[in-house]
């Protein structure tokens, strides 16, 4: 695994912010998200031996920890599609503003993705880490 510079988390960022500033991802639905999310599930998972060879390889640690890693990465992602699924039934609800609920306002609550982030990933967890 490569140990990484200024160079290399600049242009990752770039990147990460093209793909942002594009809008297919950041703009999709929870389902859609839902859909990618547990496509990388599923082709993690079944990468696993391959990925904690690696993993064990890069951190030193027994292949066995290595492969439950896989696993709780896989578990991870399709979490995170379960939650993006959710996503879309919370998005745009009308908010209760309790007593100061009346024909002159109306307020809903809106979730958006942010922006990038660029990580330090300790080393004994990396893939766990960044997913």
């Amino acid at each position: 695994m490569a140990e990484a510079d200024t160079q290399d988390v600049d242009r990752a960022v770039r990147a990460a912010k093209a793909c942002f500033d594009d809008g297919k991802w950041s703009t999709a639905t929870g389902k859609h998200r839902a859909v990618v999310l547990r496509a990388v599930a599923k082709r993690i998972a079944d990468s696993k031996a391959a990925l904690a060879k690696k993993e064990t390889l890069n951190c030193g640690k027994p292949l066995k920890e290595s492969e439950w890693d896989v696993d709780d990465v896989v578990g991870c992602f399709e979490y995170f599609a379960l939650q993006a699924e959710a996503l879309d039934e919370r998005q745009n609800r009308p908010v209760d503003l309790g007593e100061a609920n009346n024909a002159n306002f109306k307020c809903h609550l809106r979730y958006e993705a942010s922006g990038v982030v660029a990580a330090v990933i300790p080393w004994n967890y990396p893939m766990l880490m960044c997913t």
